[in-house]
């Protein structure tokens, strides 16, 4: 979130940086096109608690952009919005980049952003995975995992550290010993 408040040195970019630099530029880039616009201001109507108008930027002294949401009449600049309100609009700013990467990675999906709109991100990155991208997102809250559907658990990795050898051990939840039997018995996820 503190990259996200900041100023970006472009003015425009096809691509967000890797941590979310520029994240203003890219937010210029979405809203300079009035169909990109008002395609990501629906997600972010859906995914924040807050009622947001507009999405925008603002200009610092040297004209570099800087994002606000406009909310009940009010500009609020990226400086004042919360990190899990900054963190929802750019990982919804993501998925609206003209030079979209093949993999986007976001780690700890749950961190900042509000329990009632974290099932509507989980939605947002499933939609938006597919053929010609592919959406890394980790976890650790039971609460995601128990969204998911059984068509998930080939594309949902369970990764623990395997304690005699001190590899990693990823598996799909689909071959996790007992998950499907005990998921089918209605037993919590987490």
């Amino acid at each position: 979130p503190g990259l996200l408040r900041n100023y970006s040195q472009a003015q425009t970019v096809k691509r967000m940086g890797e941590r979310g630099e520029n994240f203003a530029a890219l937010v210029n880039t979405i809203t300079s096109d009035l169909d990109s616009k008002s395609r990501y201001l629906d997600w972010l109507r859906m995914l924040t608690p807050a009622e947001v108008e507009d999405v925008g930027v603002l200009s610092g002294a040297l004209g570099e952009p800087l994002v606000f949401m406009r909310e009940r009449g009010h500009n609020y600049p990226a400086p004042v919005l919360s990190d899990g309100t900054l963190r929802f609009a750019a990982i919804t700013a993501a998925f609206f980049q003209p030079d979209m990467p093949h993999i986007i990675t976001l780690e700890e999906i749950e961190n900042g952003i509000h329990p009632t709109r974290l099932r509507l991100l989980v939605e947002l990155l499933k939609s938006q995975s597919g053929s010609m991208r592919q959406v890394v997102a980790t976890t650790h809250s039971p609460v995601v995992l128990a969204w998911l559907k059984e068509e998930d658990y080939t594309s949902t990795f369970f990764c623990m550290r395997n304690h005699d050898t001190g590899d990693s051990d990823i598996r799909p939840l689909s071959e996790v010993p007992r998950f499907l039997e005990l998921v089918k018995m209605k037993q919590p996820i987490g």
